[in-house]
């Protein structure tokens, strides 16, 4: 018998409120591994990124120099 079918049977001898607690941990197991999967990923080169975004800054024409200078662009924004 593998260590999940030994689970599923001691489980369905619990009453229904400790399944609920049982079922609250192993979400609570599954949700810390994703946290590590994420945590482990590599960090992004961000010198790499730089240098990227300073071969486009300013590359339209015609456009206000920054957004941020004039409250009317974000009028609505996040409505």
């Amino acid at each position: 018998m593998t260590v999940a079918e030994k689970v599923i049977a001691a489980l369905a001898n619990l009453p229904d409120e400790q399944q609920t607690i049982v079922l609250d941990f192993v979400e609570s197991l599954s949700q810390k591994q994703q946290i590590t999967i994420i945590d482990d990923r590599p960090t992004p080169n961000l010198e790499a990124m730089r240098a990227k975004l300073k071969q486009v800054a300013g590359c339209m024409q015609n456009a206000p120099a920054d957004l941020s200078t004039n409250p009317a662009y974000m009028e609505g924004f996040g409505q």
